[in-house]
């Protein structure tokens, strides 16, 4: 199969994969990922840091009063913290060549029997831009970063300067497996647990295959 721009799969149900095809982007929350590893202890798609900035260790002073504290390994909430997400996994599009490793293909299994290879990622980004658009809806898109948490991440902070909405595109690096593509949607009074978007049908763009050949499958660039 040749595809155009690097490639984009959504690991899922038959039921949920058929409703992306049909036009249907369905968005979870950051909190909704959050409670899902803190309430069910699931730390695959679970993450209890989502949104979330993470200190590792750092003194504090407040300015009015002089008083200064240090912080040791804590979460601290972002404006960012209620936008809403919607992973999938990409390739490298800088890299000649991709294989699963055992690793992901023991876990991304789990993640559902039915795969969706997007075909032409460009005219995929055009659809999810325009529909998001249509509601007023702020977008974002790119692929998430991994850093190490238990030391506190320069380029993490430095990436916050362009955008708060950037601490959703860092996720600690036992989760590097999953090489997530995401489309965020910033909306930081956000309520709900997660956002319905119409994209329009994508069949014409898309491809369904089971997991397993997905996962046994090897990408050479053209």
């Amino acid at each position: 199969m040749i595809i155009k721009g690097f490639p984009l799969i959504k690991f899922q149900t038959a039921n949920r994969i058929k409703d992306l095809q049909d036009g249907l982007m369905y968005m979870n929350s950051l909190e909704w990922y959050r409670k899902d590893e803190s309430k069910n202890s699931n730390n695959v798609v679970g993450d209890s840091f989502e949104g979330m900035f993470h200190i590792n260790e750092a003194n504090f002073v407040l300015s009015d009063t002089g008083e200064s504290f240090k912080i040791t390994n804590q979460l601290m909430m972002t404006s960012a913290a209620n936008d809403y997400v919607y992973c999938m996994f990409g390739i490298n599009p800088y890299g000649n060549s991709f294989t699963f490793t055992e690793e992901q293909k023991e876990i991304i299994k789990t993640f559902g029997d039915t795969a969706l290879l997007i075909l032409d990622r460009d005219e995929f980004f055009k659809r999810i831009r325009n529909a998001a658009l249509e509601e007023n809806y702020e977008i974002y898109g790119g692929f998430v970063h991994y850093y190490d948490e238990a030391k506190d991440s320069v380029d993490l902070s430095l990436s916050l300067l362009s955008g708060i909405q950037n601490i959703a595109f860092w996720k600690r690096k036992a989760y590097a497996y999953q090489q997530e593509f995401r489309f965020l949607i910033h909306m930081p009074n956000g309520e709900k647990d997660h956002l319905e978007l119409k994209i329009g049908d994508i069949h014409d763009i898309s491809k369904v295959y089971k997991t397993s050949d997905i996962l046994n499958s090897k990408v050479t660039k053209m």
